[in-house]
């Protein structure tokens, strides 16, 4: 799978975001959806099984993953987890970052 396309939306999403903001996984996750969702659907349908009942969250737990990459360059993980929306309009947790240049 190449990635290289949704990395770069990432991190250009994550510079967006002014210095010291605390922002989550599901942030990101509703900007690439509302503002870049040709990219977002390019990345989805590169996953095996678009049918499984678990592509949203194999999906989304690869963007959790990207999002770590930029770890120590432009974020800082924060404990504890957030809690906040996802797409299906469900609280849940997930990483909570924070804007670190």
């Amino acid at each position: 799978m190449d990635t290289t396309i949704i990395k770069s939306t990432i991190e250009k999403i994550i510079k967006d975001i002014p210095q010291g903001y605390f922002f989550d996984s599901h942030t990101i996750i509703s900007i690439l959806i509302k503002e870049y969702s040709d990219v977002y659907l390019g990345f989805v349908r590169e996953f095996p099984n678009p049918n499984s009942d678990g592509l949203t969250l194999a999906v989304h737990g690869q963007i959790g993953i990207i999002i770590k990459e930029f770890d120590g360059a432009l974020v800082e993980k924060q404990e504890p987890l957030s809690w906040s929306e996802n797409i299906h309009n469900n609280f849940t947790k997930c990483a909570c970052w924070r804007k670190i240049v």
